[in-house]
């Protein structure tokens, strides 16, 4: 409206249109209320959702350090999976060594069993009869050894009471 129109109205016109302006006015101040408070609605949430999300920031950085951590150890496991193979590979050697020792000396056993042991081919010598001898009473001296050994370990085990003294070799 123009400043002609609005000075041919008369003064009820005047009246109506300030008071249909004053009620557009109030609608639009209630309009723009509301949406302050939905805007504010929104930043409360939208902060709300920030918290939360840091939260799990903070959560996701804690697993990943127990995690690393979780992975170090899963790591240093490997290595000593690694170290216990290798050990058990070097026993299975050992063990196969002292498998062929056992049938060596099974065989030597057999023989002294058997008396081929006193058997000798063709010229007897000296020299192969102490060797024979030797190696018997080697084997002799080997196994009282061993007995005495034993009889000690079971001695310290038990305790200096345990057969009232202790054993004494002579």
């Amino acid at each position: 409206m123009t400043e002609k129109e609005l000075h041919r109205l008369r003064r009820h016109d005047l009246l109506q249109l300030l008071l249909a302006q004053g009620r557009e006015a109030a609608q639009l101040q209630g309009q723009i209320d509301d949406m302050t408070a939905e805007l504010n609605d929104l930043h409360e949430t939208n902060s709300r959702f920030i918290g939360r999300m840091d939260d799990k920031d903070a959560q996701i950085e804690k697993l990943k350090r127990r995690l690393n951590e979780k992975d170090a150890q899963v790591e240093t496991f490997k290595e000593r999976l690694k170290d216990k193979d290798a050990q058990i590979d070097r026993l299975k050697g050992r063990l196969d060594q002292k498998d062929l020792q056992m049938e060596e000396l099974k065989k030597v056993i057999e023989e002294y069993r058997s008396g081929r042991i006193f058997e000798i081919d063709g010229k007897i010598s000296i020299a192969d009869v102490a060797q024979k001898l030797e190696g018997i009473f080697g084997a002799a001296q080997k196994a009282v050894d061993q007995y005495l050994g034993e009889i000690h370990r079971a001695d310290q085990a038990d305790g200096p009471d345990s057969l009232g003294g202790t054993c004494r070799n002579e």
